[in-house]
């Protein structure tokens, strides 16, 4: 068979998987949309109803801590198993069977991590504090029952993705609701017992839904004591890499939480909460299924001409995605963060009653940082064999102190929690360059074609210039805009909107000028793929 025949037929036996990745895609950004839209609007009521000290308790640290511990415990396995290739069937092997089950035999861990911080927290302790700890325990303990199930969602992601988002995002619905019944039974006084409350809803929730919707169907073929050992070792490299790779995306909440005052913690939660809607609706799905069509397409020890291009046009066109979508976050969102938090949620967590409007300014900046990190080390975890996987370790671990030094610094220059933002943006820029780095000698060592370097090309998805000075001038618009100070009266919020609709709509229009080549090009993979 001539070369383009075996390419050609190659191109073939992949094309099947674009169709699962568009829907799993799909999938995701709706369960994100969807349950997102609907638990903010419950938390609008929630936020008014709640105090800035319990917010920030229950966020800056319960949420850390739990998070932390599943993190730790499951994050691993879960990388490691999205790069074993699946089975037809609704049958494991008795030895992955097996491995599945690891996460759930150190669902004890996480209790050790709630028991440290009890000692650690700062005082005076707030009402409901060892309740609400216990609650945020369990809910812990009961998401790491279920986790055998989630993960053959994950080996099987193909088909029971769409499984997967309608429990979730029942669990998310149900956290909502219990949450806020609770803050309406209890009051101020029980706001930190409600968080617990929607915890325990939502891990019971996932707990019952995965029993229900997977391990009903879920087949093994008994028990011959043993594990996986090529997964068991993938998942402690992982885990050790995701170590620090915690430390350093908890790190600013755990020096907020140490080092702010209860008032400010709440205000940063806010901030928070509203800076990464985005980053959970649209960052997240797409980081999540561009982590499994890598490790499907390149975890294999020489993938083929195809399996590396269709892997670099997917990076490059998620590239041009996020470093467009910068233009927005950088010059467009900040000037209706204030306004945006006035009218939401009251003069309570608007400035100079709290910081959350000059933090979620900030955190306008940092978005784009995150979403370009998303993508590359999604691609390293996806691909990096044991080597590259110790040496980004130690990377993370250089990263850990590069964070450190620009906390210390923003502290001493009075930036305060938009200190540790920009901290952030250091973090996440180490970071970006080493997965880089990363990418570029995998091609290189897999001895990727021309078409695979010009799909890599900066020139492929950085803004053409035209675009960025468009999104210039509308920033200077908008900021003129803000500045006049009459977006807090309804009629001067709707000039103030206007005014960004009209700028918006230009600047998309600039975009689908500068971009219809890559949109094509874009479009006539799509197309190939499904024929």
């Amino acid at each position: 068979m001539s070369t383009k025949a075996s390419a050609a037929a190659s191109a073939t036996s992949s094309a099947p998987s674009s169709s699962p990745l568009l829907s799993t895609t799909l999938s995701l950004v709706l369960l994100q949309l969807v349950s997102r839209l609907f638990s903010f609007s419950l938390n609008q009521l929630l936020l008014r109803s709640t105090t800035p000290q319990a917010l920030g308790v229950a966020t800056m640290g319960f949420e850390v801590v739990r998070d932390t511990g599943l993190f730790l415990v499951r994050e691993g396995m879960r990388g490691a198993v999205v790069r074993t290739r699946s089975s037809a069937s609704n049958e494991l092997s008795p030895q992955l069977s097996r491995t599945l089950l690891l996460p759930t035999y150190l669902a004890p861990l996480p209790i050790l991590f709630f028991g440290l911080y009890s000692f650690l927290a700062p005082s005076p302790l707030p009402t409901h504090f060892y309740s609400t700890l216990s609650l945020y325990a369990l809910s812990a303990v009961l998401e790491l029952l279920g986790e055998r199930w989630y993960l053959h969602t994950l080996l099987n992601w193909e088909t029971l993705t769409s499984v997967r988002v309608k429990i979730e995002g029942a669990a998310v619905g149900v956290k909502s609701v219990a949450t806020l019944a609770a803050v309406f039974m209890g009051g101020e006084r029980a706001a930190l017992l409600a968080f617990g409350v929607g915890q325990v809803a939502y891990g019971a929730t996932l707990l019952v839904g995965f029993w229900w919707r997977v391990g009903a169907e879920l087949k093994t073929g008994g028990d011959d004591g043993r594990y996986d050992p090529e997964v068991v070792s993938t998942s402690w490299a992982l885990t050790k890499q995701s170590l620090v790779k915690q430390l350093l995306t908890e790190g600013d909440k755990i020096a907020v939480g140490r080092l702010s005052k209860v008032e400010d913690q709440g205000g940063y939660a806010v901030a928070l909460n509203y800076g990464s809607l985005i980053a959970r609706i649209l960052f997240a799905p797409l980081e999540e299924t561009s982590r499994l069509f890598f490790s499907r397409h390149l975890s294999i020890t020489q993938p083929s001409q195809a399996d590396l291009l269709s892997t670099s046009t997917l990076l490059s066109s998620l590239l041009t995605l996020h470093t467009h979508l910068s233009l927005i976050f950088i010059l467009f969102a900040p000037p209706y963060t204030a306004p945006l938090l006035y009218h939401l949620l009251g003069a309570r967590w608007s400035a100079p009653l709290s910081s959350a409007p000059t933090i979620l300014r900030a955190y306008c900046t940092y978005l784009p940082f995150l979403a370009i990190n998303g993508v590359t080390e999604a691609f390293f975890q996806s691909a990096a064999g044991p080597e590259w996987l110790k040496r980004g370790s130690w990377w993370m671990a250089a990263c850990s102190v590069g964070f450190l030094g620009a906390v210390i610094i923003g502290a001493r220059a009075g930036l305060g929690e938009v200190g540790l933002i920009y901290a952030n943006c250091l973090n996440m820029s180490l970071r970006i360059a080493f997965s880089s780095v990363f990418i570029r000698r995998f091609y290189k060592e897999k001895g990727a074609g021309e078409e695979v370097w010009k799909s890599l090309s900066w020139r492929r998805w950085a803004p053409k210039l035209q675009t960025v000075v468009v999104f210039g001038i509308a920033g200077v618009v908008v900021r003129r805009s803000e500045a006049k100070g009459g977006w807090k009266s309804l009629r001067g919020m709707a000039e103030h909107l206007g005014e960004g609709a009209a700028c918006g709509f230009l600047c998309l229009a600039v975009i689908f000028v500068s971009e219809r080549k890559n949109l094509r090009r874009l479009a006539g993979v799509v197309r190939r793929k499904r024929d």
